[in-house]
């Protein structure tokens, strides 16, 4: 456990010291601010853009603040991935490239470790920059409308938990391809991964038994990131359940011990 901890502390070190990472997160933080501060496309004159449904805020100032949390949260989330993708994408490949993964591997130390250590390195990351955000956000609305939503947290702890996914197929990924396909892999699949609903209704819908099998076969194997999307929940100020709260947490547990089975396996048959 020590090596296991030690690897994902040398990982964490090597991505907060990237570039890019500081680039995403300063823009990041600047455009939550923007969106809070700003009276962007006020809903005063915007009733086109209220897609939800039972919204029971009426004021100009309680729609301009849902507007103001969709933008802040979906920022974090846009710019939290971006930096997941390129510093989790990147941690193998360069090892193998610079030849220091053979330093580490003549360590008492095994490969399915390793791929845990560098999986625990990107957790932390995402704990890192998540709550960085989320807090800059939570300020900004205090600040503007005096409120602080409890709600909010818990779609926090979701996009937490769906980061920590895509880190985990990203890192399995980086076990056998290089950095540009892994990153267009992963974005692509994170896209994917919002239209499961879609592909689900396709795949009962369909007539045509190889498209069904195919389609299911998709939505088995395709997380399921809408799964861990509340915005219409933070758009209504609804209460998430605790039970959704922990079958969420499952979910995530289940696909990301998947990924990371799947990445010690093909890591320790990899010669390097």
């Amino acid at each position: 456990m020590k090596n296991i901890w030690h690897l994902a502390v040398v990982s964490y070190k090597d991505s907060i010291r990237k570039r890019i990472l500081w680039v995403f997160l300063i823009f990041s933080l600047i455009l939550i601010v923007f969106a809070v501060a700003l009276e962007v496309m006020s809903l005063e004159r915007s009733s086109v853009f209220d897609k939800t449904a039972g919204l029971e805020a009426t004021g100009a100032e309680a729609t301009e603040e849902k507007m103001a949390k969709d933008m802040g949260i979906a920022s974090i989330a846009i710019f939290a991935v971006l930096i997941l993708l390129f510093t989790a994408s990147s941690q193998i490949p360069e090892e193998v490239e610079g030849r220091t993964l053979y330093t580490l591997l003549t360590f008492p130390i095994r490969r399915r470790y390793y791929v845990l250590g560098k999986f625990l390195g990107q957790l932390l990351v995402v704990l890192t920059i998540v709550p960085a955000m989320a807090v800059i956000l939570y300020v900004a609305l205090f600040l503007k409308y005096g409120t602080l939503d409890a709600v909010m947290l818990k779609g926090i702890y979701a996009l937490v938990l769906q980061l920590a996914v895509l880190a985990s197929v990203s890192v399995m990924v980086s076990t056998f391809a290089p950095v540009n396909f892994n990153i267009i892999f992963c974005f692509i699949l994170f896209l994917a991964g919002h239209t499961t609903g879609y592909i689900g209704t396709a795949a009962r819908e369909t007539s045509v038994l190889p498209a069904r099998w195919g389609l299911t076969l998709l939505y088995t194997v395709i997380p399921n990131f809408e799964y861990f999307n509340l915005s219409s929940e933070l758009a209504l100020k609804t209460n998430v359940s605790f039970p959704y709260l922990l079958s969420v947490s499952l979910y995530a547990l289940v696909y990301i011990a998947s990924m990371l089975t799947i990445a010690a396996a093909v890591f320790r048959d990899r010669q390097v």
